[in-house]
């Protein structure tokens, strides 16, 4: 009898599992579109060697709590400036 293993998918960049395998840049996977990003970055700019630094060296952003931290940018003096600049 074979018995099927589930083998978790890992992102390439910041070592957190992948939903799926539906985010892939030729054998690597990431979970999020911005993984990708990242990684299609470094890749174009030939910085890929920052991954040598530590394996699944990118920090992901998706546990942090950003509840508030942006809501000055509401604020019509606020949005004035950054619109007029």
């Amino acid at each position: 009898m074979i018995a099927k293993v589930n083998e978790k998918i890992v992102c390439y960049h910041c070592g957190d599992e992948c939903l799926d395998d539906s985010i892939a840049i030729e054998d690597k996977y990431f979970c999020c579109h911005g993984c990708q990003t990242v990684f299609e970055i470094l890749r174009d700019n030939n910085l890929c060697t920052y991954y040598e630094l530590n394996h699944n060296a990118g920090i992901s952003l998706k546990a942090k709590n950003f509840e508030g931290k942006y809501s000055y940018l509401k604020e019509r003096d606020i949005e004035t400036q950054l619109l007029d600049y």
